[in-house]
């Protein structure tokens, strides 16, 4: 075979190698964003429906109804220790009487920055520095706090 045909067939071959392995990473890059922005939704659907629980002037049984949805949805994108973090707030949320708020704000904090991980976002954070509680969603009111300054809804459940 002439030594111009092994070049061309050669060349022709790596273009379209290249070509292909473009198209793969490219589509692979996009489903990851997108999965990320799926995440992102979802989790910010998740802390509403935390912080509208703690929310006492709304209705109580929407609120239920917007966390067990926002639970059970993120079950699918998250992976495994996010929700278990997510349900270890949850838990304490309902089960501690009198509430722990303490043990709230860290459980809290743990599920705040696996988000932050799962997100893969471009900095690293750290426990002991991060510090996070949550915000009733309707902050125009000013519903009964507990000692430790914390709305109170999850606490007359």
């Amino acid at each position: 075979m002439d030594t111009n045909v092994v070049v061309a067939l050669i060349t022709t071959s790596a273009s379209i190698l290249l070509a292909a392995l473009s198209v793969y990473f490219t589509k692979r890059a996009e489903r990851a964003a997108d999965l990320r922005t799926r995440k992102q939704e979802q989790y910010l659907q998740l802390l509403k429906a935390f912080a509208a629980f703690y929310d006492t002037t709304g209705n109580e049984i929407t609120a239920r109804q917007n966390l067990a949805s926002a639970l059970n949805t993120i079950v699918l994108v998250a992976p495994q220790d996010l929700f278990a973090a997510a349900m270890a707030y949850y838990r304490e949320m309902l089960i501690a009487d009198p509430p722990r708020f303490e043990v709230r704000d860290e459980l809290m904090k743990v599920l705040i920055l696996k988000m932050r991980d799962s997100l893969e976002l471009p900095f690293k954070d750290h426990l002991d520095s991060f510090d996070f509680t949550i915000i009733p969603v309707d902050a125009r009111t000013d519903p009964p706090k507990s000692k430790a300054g914390h709305h109170s809804r999850a606490t007359q459940s």
